[in-house]
């Protein structure tokens, strides 16, 4: 879709905004494969990873989705 809206260059802030929200799921995934491979919640990979996924929630989805909606 986002390729079809630049062409046609209608609603590319939304897709922009769209894309973004994604970046998210790059360490929602990566936290599945952790547990995939058997690592231990507790290691230093598995922590770090849950901070960047709980900063990246909040700053790539309900931070922007609130700036798209409310302002």
């Amino acid at each position: 879709m986002f390729v079809w809206h630049l062409t046609t260059c209608r609603y590319i802030a939304y897709s922009a905004v769209a894309l973004i929200a994604e970046v998210n799921t790059i360490f929602l995934h990566f936290r599945k494969l952790l547990q995939m491979a058997g690592v231990s919640f507790t290691r230093l990979l598995y922590r770090v990873n849950a901070a960047v996924n709980l900063f990246t929630f909040v700053s790539c989805r309900l931070a922007i989705y609130y700036f798209a909606v409310y302002i």
